[in-house]
Formats: C-alpha cells, structure tokens, sequence
C-alpha cells in the first residue's frame, strides 16, 4: 500500500509540471528553417538596400543567422548566384589582429555580414524577420515583414531597431 502512494506522490510533480508546458510559440521558427525562401528575400532586400560603406573598393559578403552569429549553408549562400557578388562562409573568417574585425584570410577583406538575427512565421505567407548588415563599425538592424504573394515575396521594412549607418 505505501508503495503506490509514495509513486503517486512522487508522479504528482512531474504531471503539475509537465502540465504548465505549453505548447510554445506557434510562430517560432527554427534555426534550420531560417534559410527559406522568406529568409533569402529579406537578404536580397538587404543586398538591394545597404548603402555603400566602402565606395571604390571590392565587395565580400557572408551571411550568419541567430544572435550567436552562425555561419549559414554553402547551399543558400548559393542561391545569390546571380547577383554576380562575392559570398564567403563565415565559418571560414578569421579575426584581424589590430581592429577584431572579421576577416577573409585568402583575400584579407573584411565582408559585409548580412544577418538574420530572429524569424517568427505568425501565419503561412508572412515571416517577421528581424535583420540586418554589419561592415567593420558601421552596422544596421531592422525589422521586417516578409509575405508571400502568389509566387514571390515582398520585404516590408516595419521598424528601425538600431544603427549607425547613415543613408
């Protein structure tokens, strides 16, 4: 008889407890599925919008995704083909020595990072995307909305979350 209610008591916790967990953030957005086609609009748009913070010198860009900076797949990367730009892995990038910037070791340039910092899905077509771009000490972060209409997206800016960029 002891045995079944001492079971009882210790089960009792762990059901209280499991029942407080819900079922979580319907928009969330796994790390994995960054790299959709949401995702690779809102970088074309950034692409499209970054002023330039290096006027006459070659360009090098790299895109990371979540606030710890990961370095994205060589296959979304690769859908930017035909911007004709130049994409590095950021898991290739090393640090230089006097400034801590992020460095390309084969060309020794600093890449203009893109970034997908945080994506909820509140519905099937829309994405909000928090973004934004970094070169050297002069960065951007936005908010966006990115929606799906019939067979592409369209990128909305809704709100300027930080910077020092100027336009």
């Amino acid at each position: 008889m002891k045995e079944p209610m001492c079971r009882a008591l210790f089960l009792l916790p762990l059901i209280l407890l499991l029942s407080q967990c819900g079922a979580g953030d319907p928009s969330f957005v796994r790390l994995g599925d960054y790299e959709c086609d949401a995702g690779e609009a809102v970088i074309r748009h950034l692409i499209k919008s970054i002023p330039d913070p290096a006027p006459g010198l070659p360009k090098e860009y790299t895109i990371v995704k979540a606030l710890d900076l990961r370095a994205t797949d060589l296959d979304f990367q690769r859908r930017f083909t035909d911007l004709g730009l130049t994409f590095v892995s950021a898991e290739v990038l090393s640090e230089q020595e006097e400034t801590h910037y992020p460095i390309n070791p084969k060309s020794g340039m600093s890449p203009i990072m893109l970034h997908l910092q945080r994506m909820k899905r509140p519905d099937a077509n829309t994405y909000e995307v928090d973004a934004g771009w970094a070169y050297k000490k002069t960065f951007d972060q936005r908010s966006y909305r990115a929606r799906k209409t019939s067979d592409q997206w369209t990128v909305e800016e809704v709100a300027k979350l930080d910077g020092n960029a100027t336009p």
